[in-house]
């Protein structure tokens, strides 16, 4: 679990299965892709708002799209000016919790030949 401040609050953020990976994917990529400020920072907010979705009460007939679409409304309504320097960061370290990308500083798996099939003779 990441957290970030939203409106003065907490916000946990959770990606802790594949179902909200999948679901988080077009967000991430979207950040990452991104070429204006304002859609990489759009993009960060709709992860979030996948990481702290909460589960629909029992009564809740509203499909998942739009519970989604509802969270990220309130996330961006919420979201002040001075809370916008912390979305990057915490993407990144959310990312590294998630295991989708290296800790900095760590070092990248070494990739190296297969091992030869080849007998030798002489």
């Amino acid at each position: 679990m990441t957290a970030i401040v939203i409106g003065g609050a907490s916000v946990e953020v959770h990606l802790e299965n594949y179902a909200k990976l999948k679901r988080a994917w077009r967000f991430i990529e979207a950040a990452q892709g991104a070429t204006d400020f304002v859609g990489g920072m759009d993009a960060i907010v709709g992860v979030i708002a996948v990481g702290s979705l909460p589960k629909p009460a029992a009564d809740d007939p509203r499909p998942y799209d739009v519970r989604l679409a509802v969270r990220i409304d309130e996330l961006t309504d919420a979201l002040t000016g001075a809370e916008i320097a912390g979305l990057r960061p915490f993407m990144n370290d959310l990312l590294i919790e998630s295991g989708m990308v290296k800790p900095p500083g760590e070092a990248q798996a070494a990739v190296t030949e297969p091992p030869s099939t080849a007998t030798l003779t002489a």
